[in-house]
């Protein structure tokens, strides 16, 4: 926490700061919301300017996953939708339109684009919506509207020949949000054409081949990388951070050696070294002492000769 009272959330191998709050206290706790980096944190107790923590958001992630769903009949594999052209009838499809207007395949969107017809207000078990044009056209737009047993959910219009319009059909509240998106697209209505949007049920796949295709879709990195090729390069990369670092211990252990003998050499006790210079000691202590008895020897015969 910085003396400001500002927390800041800095990149532990560069230092730079990537995020930071002022953070909201209640109860002695602090709560932090680093938005920009998709997480909220709690501090309990009291803090001070300095106080500094490490965090590792998915150190212990792999650990933690388990499995939960044993019964493979328990996958939701059925599309939310099926787009159908033609009216139901008696548990089938009677198909007299005249026109060639298509529903493609759904897809789950976070939020609603813009021109989209947008149906809310749905509950599970889903009813079956039916998608109907009061006058045919083969030019321009063509309106229609979306019901379910008579009453009208939605209606909206579509350029003829374009990219088409997007039906937006929020999910009801469990699981909560989002939506599943259905273009209509076409170049000729003919008047009452209809399309039924059924529930997806047995025979419905459109869930399954949208989880299959993950396999190839770019959704990591930026939308660079499918699941194969991410895991392939996160393995690539930690072999070579784990050889880089096996590499830069070998050296460090060679120049650690290497300032041991050094230190060794400067410092250290060489016994057969101290050995020879114990007896040049002894050899000067004995001629220093021989010389010394001479001396005295002469000293006494000066004396005597006086």
């Amino acid at each position: 926490m910085s003396s400001g009272g500002v927390w800041e959330l800095r990149n532990a191998s560069t230092g730079a700061v990537v995020d930071s709050t002022s953070g909201s206290s209640s109860g002695g706790v602090t709560n932090l919301n680093f938005s920009q980096e998709g997480f909220q944190l709690q501090v309990s107790g009291s803090v001070a300017a300095g106080d500094s923590y490490l965090v590792e958001p998915t150190r212990l992630g792999a650990s933690r996953l388990q499995t939960l769903l044993q019964d493979p009949s328990g996958i939701a594999a059925a599309s939310l939708y099926v787009g159908s052209a033609g009216v139901a009838s008696s548990g089938g499809i009677v198909n007299n339109n005249l026109g060639n207007m298509t529903l493609s395949a759904g897809q789950f969107v976070s939020g609603t684009s813009a021109g989209a017809v947008q149906v809310s207000g749905l509950r599970f078990p889903l009813p079956t919506l039916s998608l109907q044009f009061a006058s045919g056209a083969s030019s321009g737009t063509a309106n229609f509207t979306i019901t379910s047993s008579g009453a009208t959910l939605a209606s909206g219009s579509v350029a003829l020949g374009s990219s088409g319009t997007a039906i937006d059909i929020a999910y009801p509240s469990d699981p909560p949000g989002g939506f599943y998106q259905m273009v209509l697209s076409g170049t000729l209505v003919g008047a009452g054409d209809t399309l039924t949007l059924g529930p997806g049920g047995p025979g419905s796949n459109g869930n399954a081949q949208a989880m299959s295709s993950l396999a190839t879709q770019g959704t990591l990195n930026g939308g660079q990388n499918n699941f194969s090729a991410q895991a392939a390069q996160l393995l690539a990369q930690v072999a070579t951070q784990t050889h880089q670092a096996q590499t830069t211990s070998q050296a460090q252990q060679s120049l650690l050696a290497q300032t041991q003998a050094a230190q060794q050499s400067y410092s250290g006790v060489n016994l057969d070294q101290e050995a020879a210079n114990l007896i040049l000691y002894q050899q000067a202590y004995q001629a220093a002492a021989k010389a010394i008895s001479i001396g005295n020897t002469l000293f006494q015969s000066l004396m005597q000769s006086l």
